[in-house]
């Protein structure tokens, strides 16, 4: 999980990665839709209506039903199913899958890279389509990651131990049959202009193994985000806060984990 200056791994737990970005909704209808299947059907093409996605907690609310007939969401895939764009009125998403057939991790440089790319078609479609131009509203960086080097209650006793204590017994095994525990930063990015809030989550139970998800999200400070749509590229705002939710996320997955399982991982 790395871009200039974070941390890489040899083998990071990593088992998806999901980046968003938003904007204010737009008008999707069939003629956009078809041009941008047309644009991305050689990369990416398996093609699938699906529900839209909500948006989380620290962005603007949007109205499904504000648009004059609201469209499902799009998503289209390479054959494998393994990386997957997603787009609908008010976001574009790329999603890489762990496919457990020896691939690694991509790292973000190169996936944000994809997304951003796909981005620039979904811009200048929007501004041919409509004689306009996208407005940015923020961005989201997910990571869902296994927790095979740690046991649910071994990261629980570390995580709230901030990790200084030395590790102690296994839990004797009580038949849980979920672990879960969630927390939530948030702070205020001043040069880059943005509200950001980073989540963890810990989900164990049933047939599911234990996993750990981290996520950020950056919004553009209220107040800002008319003059950063109508005066900056839209490009070179979406790489602004992709990379912003990619930092605060990393710093947020870094601190998660003590310096004895990172080790397990190989830092590069």
């Amino acid at each position: 999980m790395a871009h200039d200056q974070s941390p890489a791994y040899v083998r990071p737990p990593v088992r998806q990665a999901g980046f968003t970005i938003y904007f204010e909704p737009l008008n999707f209808d069939m003629p956009l839709i078809l041009r941008l299947q047309s644009e991305w059907d050689d990369d990416y093409p398996v093609i699938r209506q699906a529900r839209p996605s909500s948006r989380r907690h620290g962005l603007p609310e949007v109205d499904i039903f504000a648009a004059s007939w609201p469209m499902p969401a799009i998503e289209q895939s390479t054959p494998a199913l393994n990386t997957i764009l997603s787009y609908q009125w008010d976001q574009l998403s790329f999603r890489w899958n762990f496919d457990g057939d020896g691939e690694s991790y991509p790292g973000y440089s190169k996936l944000s890279t994809q997304l951003l790319e796909r981005f620039r078609d979904l811009a200048s479609a929007v501004n041919d389509h409509t004689d306009s131009q996208l407005k940015l509203q923020g961005a989201q960086c997910s990571y869902t990651n296994s927790l095979t080097d740690a046991s649910s209650f071994g990261w629980l006793r570390g995580f709230l131990g901030e990790w200084r204590a030395e590790p102690g017994p296994e839990r004797e095994d009580m038949g849980f049959e979920y672990v879960g525990f969630r927390c939530r930063r948030v702070d205020r990015n001043a040069p880059v202009g943005t509200d950001r809030e980073a989540w963890i989550q810990l989900d164990e139970g049933g047939k599911k193994d234990a996993e750990l998800d981290v996520w950020a999200i950056v919004a553009l400070q209220q107040g800002d985000t008319d003059s950063d749509s109508e005066t900056l590229d839209p490009n070179e705002t979406a790489k602004r806060l992709m990379d912003d939710a990619h930092a605060y996320a990393i710093d947020t997955f870094e601190s998660s984990f003590s310096e004895e399982i990172k080790k397990l991982w190989e830092p590069k």
